[in-house]
């Protein structure tokens, strides 16, 4: 049940860092890559060790990896919108918050559901890393989302 509510504490921080800082008036490029590294760094340690434990394959936590560098990388070199946003691809965005959920699910399933999801999550592992694969071959360049100018 730790394990649980950890998970939980740690999306919450996640979901209102972002929106406190708006709200402050303190987003900055740095920061937002700095938020997106640790998210990557969350999401990949946490999916290798179930991949450890065998709940997913080695595939899904090398797919979080994979997709969250090549996000890095290309704002590294890319300049900040006026509001100092990360450049994002919608699809790319999308998988991230499908993993995320994903280690929820992981997180759920060993703390209450014990062995009866673990078909379950395996399959989810591989669908969102099956995504993955789609998004890494079709070369597309990440955008601005449509709020940014």
């Amino acid at each position: 049940m730790s394990l649980l509510l950890l998970y939980v504490c740690i999306a919450l921080s996640d979901f209102f860092d972002g929106r406190l800082a708006r709200k402050a008036g303190a987003p900055s490029h740095v920061w937002g890559q700095i938020d997106a590294t640790a998210d990557i760094a969350f999401t990949s340690l946490s999916l290798a060790t179930a991949a450890w434990l065998g709940r997913v394959g080695p595939w899904v936590p090398l797919g979080v990896a994979v997709l969250g560098g090549r996000f890095l990388l290309r704002n590294l070199g890319h300049q900040p919108t006026l509001q100092g946003r990360l450049v994002e691809d919608r699809a790319g965005k999308a998988a991230g918050v499908i993993y995320y959920l994903l280690v929820g699910a992981v997180a759920i399933e060993l703390s209450v559901a014990g062995e009866g999801g673990r078909w379950s999550i395996a399959r989810a592992g591989d669908a969102v890393f099956l995504y993955t694969l789609f998004l890494l071959l079709r070369g597309r360049k990440g955008r601005p989302s449509p709020s940014d100018p």
